[in-house]
């Protein structure tokens, strides 16, 4: 485990208390239905069954009686994380397609209002995926040359999600670490994925072929 520097601490608490009201302590993963998880594994099943949508400016509350009386699934909303990131409860689902994934079908659902799920311990919990949360990634491998981290942070927000980032006029964090060549991000959990698969791009592109 990589130990952090004194003044890499001062901004991870910095970032952690700012995002705390945004985010639960742990990062919420979107668990896919290929997941191994012996808890999940019967929701799991009825998550790659096939149906049909049918929604026609439905609430949330219509959305998520279609999955508890059509599906048999136990729902919950994270009314808290809605609230924390000024979901309006007013706003209206419309999607309409025959025979596809009951999984890919929700999430095209929720898309929509920027809503997401994730299971949890049997239940599909419905929450709102603009919820922040920090994280640290180490680039000392990426950079090329004389490439600083700074400059390097620099693209990241030019190319992923450029309005979310504060110097855009966002909320979002993103802080260089020359000493060890590392940042240090404090965004959603769509960005995240979005910095970590850059991130494996940029080191596959710069890899030393096998001799």
């Amino acid at each position: 485990m990589r130990r952090f520097r004194l003044d890499e601490m001062i901004v991870l608490i910095g970032l952690c208390v700012a995002s705390f009201a945004n985010a639960n302590s742990t990062a919420r993963a979107e668990t896919s239905p290929q997941d191994e998880n012996a808890v999940n594994r019967q929701i799991r099943s009825k998550l790659v069954k096939h149906t049909t949508f049918d929604f026609k400016k439905a609430t949330l509350e219509e959305v998520v009686a279609f999955l508890e009386t059509r599906h048999e699934l136990k729902v919950e909303i994270d009314y808290e994380s809605l609230r924390n990131n000024d979901f309006d409860p007013r706003s209206l689902f419309s999607y309409t397609v025959d025979d596809t994934e009951l999984w890919n079908g929700l999430k095209s659902v929720l898309d929509q209002n920027h809503l997401s799920c994730y299971l949890d311990h049997g239940n599909l919990k419905i929450y709102s995926r603009s919820n922040r949360y920090t994280s640290s990634y180490s680039v000392a491998d990426i950079l090329q040359g004389n490439q600083s981290v700074d400059v390097f942070c620099k693209l990241i927000q030019s190319e992923i999600q450029p309005t979310t980032w504060k110097t855009n006029g966002g909320k979002a964090d993103i802080v260089p670490f020359e000493s060890n060549k590392s940042i240090i991000v404090s965004n959603t959990q769509e960005v995240h994925e979005q910095v970590a698969d850059y991130l494996e791009k940029m080191r596959a592109k710069h890899a030393v072929p096998a001799k």
